[in-house]
């Protein structure tokens, strides 16, 4: 079991709370629910860094800012999926309504672990561990998570293809 060390977009953000820079460099949409960081607001002071019980804060030192995920803006506007979700080669990440994707789970007969340890309301769902037998997936007998997740490509050299 494992919990992800990624932003749990809560519903009430200790980070948020913690920030003591007036405007708030740190928002939540109240539309979107996307917690982000606004870092030309930010002083880098890591108060909200050390407020977030998740660890899902970081700390850009040659900006000066904070940095979290923000469910990638610039693909959402395209009504892409953020980039996460879209390149997890064993589908482990899903992303969407939260009620849609609730719905779906409870149609495959999966089940919710709850991870709200810290009474923040996060809005990332965690369902449980589907196990394999047979070289099949159990669990959600239901679902399309039954064919064989694709190997992630390996890159030998990063710059040969375009990454840096």
């Amino acid at each position: 079991d494992f919990l992800t060390l990624t932003c749990q977009h809560c519903e009430r953000p200790a980070c948020l709370r913690a920030c003591p820079v007036h405007p708030k460099a740190i928002t939540k949409d109240p539309d979107t629910g996307v917690v982000e960081v606004h870092e030309e607001l930010c002083t880098g002071c890591g108060e909200c860094v050390m407020a977030c019980p998740y660890s899902a804060m970081g700390y850009d030192a040659q900006g000066h800012h904070s940095v979290k995920c923000d469910l990638c803006p610039e693909r959402r506007e395209k009504e892409l999926e953020p980039a996460c979700a879209e390149i997890c080669p064993g589908y482990a990440i899903s992303f969407g309504e939260r009620e849609t994707l609730l719905e779906k789970a409870e149609e495959e007969g999966r089940h919710l672990r709850d991870h709200d340890h810290f009474l923040l309301k996060p809005q990332t769902i965690y369902l449980e561990k589907i196990g394999r037998e047979n070289g099949r997936l159990n669990g959600a007998e239901n679902s399309s998570l039954h064919e064989e997740p694709k190997r992630p490509r390996f890159v030998d050299s990063p710059a040969a293809n375009g990454v840096f």
